[in-house]
């Protein structure tokens, strides 16, 4: 949300006094929140990515990591070709996801590695970046002549020369553009996929989310806390946010020994993770697309500000405007 400074709002130190008075304004359309700002009405605005690339070099520009992962939920309900592993592969190997972050979002984003997020956790003993030590380089590579002999053994297996997707995608522009290069990624490189985008208002995309209702769905995840459970628990048999009903008892068990025979035990609780993600990975349970960014003007007179990548992004306990 882009905010605006009016008087007659208390804030607090960190002392827990209050010093000054400030309030928060919701503006949640981009261009409104951009012109607002420049005619000096709001002191915070949140950008698109077109607006973040014209921004960049302006100085009260500012890009904040998010501990969010962007990507494919696949259905894996009986008759649906998504059910098949290789035509899985097979759509994720010809998205471009270099393309899709710096041409399509342009908004800062970076191409996901994996499931979890980068610089999220590391490895205890190590300091490794979780996603190195649970890399599967397949899972989030571009190569449209590997996927053609995946799709390829995928329509065999599944008996069909033709599929069509459902490709469920909320209605916010950016995830809109996401879902329009997928379609395009997979018509054009696969011979005899269609994919119809199914827009919806944000709770529309939900609800058909959570009740299946799709080939493929463009999920964001942004993590409730600072550990892998928060992304790994996600793809658990039966979890309500499981949206394309992925199930592995192996990898059921590997995240149930997280919080129990391993839970005392950082290292082992840690291998158990990356165990857990490699095999989502291997099977391309879910397709990574992105890592999130937030872009958006700041104020320079505008201080104290804290923004956390995970949970509520932003604390204004101590905010405050320099004269």
């Amino acid at each position: 949300m882009s905010w605006k400074l009016v008087k007659n709002t208390q804030y607090w130190d960190k002392k827990n006094v209050a010093v000054s008075k400030i309030p928060v304004k919701v503006v949640k359309d981009p261009n409104t929140a951009l012109n607002l700002y420049q005619a000096g009405k709001l002191s915070d605005a949140l950008l698109s990515g077109e607006q973040a690339s014209q921004e960049k070099t302006n100085k009260a520009f500012v890009k904040y990591e998010q501990g969010q992962t962007a990507y494919l939920a696949m259905s894996f309900k009986k008759g649906k070709a998504t059910a098949n592993g290789n035509v899985r592969k097979a759509v994720s190997l010809v998205i471009n996801r270099k393309t899709l972050t710096s041409k399509v979002l342009a908004d800062g984003s970076t191409p996901a590695t994996g499931f979890m997020p980068t610089s999220f956790v590391k490895n205890p003993k190590t300091g490794t970046d979780f996603t190195k030590d649970a890399s599967v380089s397949e899972a989030v590579e571009h190569n449209v002549a590997k996927a053609k002999k995946y799709w390829a053994k995928g329509l065999k297996q599944t008996g069909k020369s033709k599929v069509n997707f459902e490709l469920v995608v909320s209605d916010d522009d950016s995830q809109k553009k996401v879902a329009e290069a997928v379609q395009s990624a997979v018509e054009q490189s696969l011979p005899g996929a269609t994919v119809t985008v199914r827009s919806l208002p944000a709770k529309g995309a939900q609800s058909a989310e959570l009740s299946g209702k799709f080939d493929m769905a463009v999920v964001r995840w942004i993590g409730d806390y600072t550990d892998p459970l928060t992304f790994a628990q996600l793809e658990t048999t039966g979890n309500t946010y499981n949206y394309g009903g992925f199930s592995s008892k192996t990898y059921d068990k590997l995240v149930a020994a997280t919080n129990g025979k391993d839970a005392n035990n950082e290292q082992k609780r840690y291998e158990d993770f990356v165990k857990a993600e490699k095999l989502l990975m291997q099977q391309e349970a879910v397709v990574p697309l992105y890592q999130a960014v937030q872009t958006q003007l700041v104020n320079t007179k505008v201080k104290g500000i804290v923004y956390h990548p995970t949970g509520a992004p932003y604390d204004y306990k101590w905010a405050h405007v320099e004269k």
